[in-house]
């Protein structure tokens, strides 16, 4: 998700795990704010004539709709050897994401949308997944299934793909053949906020959009790239409370609710919870000293990231001693560039790169600290 107006200090749950100590108490998640997640629950009866088909979709299914003029099917449980069976549950939907041969060039797109049980809060982490399996009779195999948030509802009476709405979740790569089985798409994304609708689909164009031809023989074959959809999740990612930490000397904690406007190094208001939480853990532990450090990634000069980088974390500092932390227990140094923990080449990376943190220098009785990597503390 591109940053328009701010610059966020974030990452996603896997090196969440990594980067913090075994003490941080894990992340917490809300309910799922999909209903309907299994496509199983209908409005009316499904005609037994109907039981993969845009009538079913259109129809019968609950929560679910079409954001264009386009088709999407649904797919019920049929006990033969030839129908596609559902990841879990009686049903799964079905959509077209690709056909380069269309006479309706780039616009052959599908979409699912639904409406979330309630919006999304502004900079509030969330996590998402479904699962993607291509149908068998499926001649064509594509990239760019990924999903998109919007704060309202999607309603065209056109057949023309939705390039204007910005993924937060994408396959990036060719999702080829169905013998791989059901595979999980996933990730994290922060909201903007008031969020209250979910879209699944093709968010790009031909041109944008790599396909691969299979080899099938058969009967009724569908010259396009389509794609069964499964159990869908997006929960609330509630991070750790810093106040609730078990510290140790040494250890590298990340702040990743720490936000700026692009260039700048003057807090948000919104970093002032995560920050609020480590003034309790401070006033928790009187013996805590931290050292606080602030990183970016390669994009820039030397210089002017060693500049952008301290002034962060002192930032950070400034906020901790005006409210009633002693000067004594804290400094700050920014690094720049210089101590990257992913790869520059990436956005992922580069935002992994972008970080303040802090390292635990002083605890109780652990007064010995000419060993403890403060640099500079």
């Amino acid at each position: 998700m591109k940053c328009h107006c701010y610059w966020l200090l974030g990452f996603c749950l896997l090196p969440l795990a990594t980067v913090w100590s075994q003490h941080v108490p894990a992340p917490t998640y809300g309910p799922n704010l999909v209903p309907n997640p299994g496509f199983e629950k209908m409005r009316t009866e499904v005609p037994f004539y109907d039981m993969s088909g845009a009538e079913t979709f259109r129809k019968s299914i609950d929560s679910w709709v079409s954001p264009t003029k386009t088709t999407p099917d649904l797919h019920l449980l049929i006990n033969d050897e030839e129908s596609e069976k559902p990841r879990t549950g009686q049903a799964m939907a079905a959509i077209l994401t690709h056909n380069p041969e269309s006479t309706r060039s780039d616009t052959w797109r599908e979409y699912l949308q639904v409406k979330l049980d309630k919006p999304l809060e502004e900079g509030e982490e969330y996590y998402l997944e479904f699962y993607v399996r291509q149908h068998k009779k499926s001649v064509l195999s594509s990239n760019n299934i990924g999903a998109s948030v919007s704060q309202v509802p999607i309603n065209n009476s056109d057949y023309y793909p939705l390039t204007g709405q910005e993924p937060v979740l994408n396959v990036e790569e060719v999702l080829s053949g169905p013998d791989a089985g059901w595979v999980k798409v996933s990730g994290t994304f922060f909201a903007w906020g008031y969020e209250r609708f979910l879209i699944i689909g093709n968010f790009f164009n031909n041109r944008d959009t790599r396909f691969k031809h299979r080899r099938l023989e058969g009967e009724d074959l569908f010259q396009n790239a389509y794609y069964l959809i499964d159990d869908v999740t997006l929960q609330h990612l509630i991070p750790p409370n810093l106040a609730e930490m078990e510290l140790s000397v040494g250890q590298v904690i990340r702040l990743d609710r720490i936000y700026f406007d692009f260039d700048k190094w003057d807090l948000l208001p919104r970093s002032f919870t995560q920050l609020d939480q480590l003034v309790d853990l401070m006033n928790k532990y009187p013996s805590l000293r931290i050292a606080i450090h602030g990183h970016t990634d390669s994009r820039g000069s030397d210089p002017y990231n060693i500049r952008l980088s301290d002034r962060r974390a002192q930032s950070v500092h400034d906020y901790l001693q005006a409210n009633g932390i002693a000067e004594e227990r804290l400094a700050s140094q920014g690094f720049g560039e210089s101590r990257p923990i992913d790869t520059n080449a990436t956005d992922e990376g580069r935002q992994m790169n972008r970080r303040v943190e802090f390292v635990v220098v002083e605890l109780e009785a652990d007064v010995e600290i000419q060993n403890v990597a403060t640099d500079g503390y």
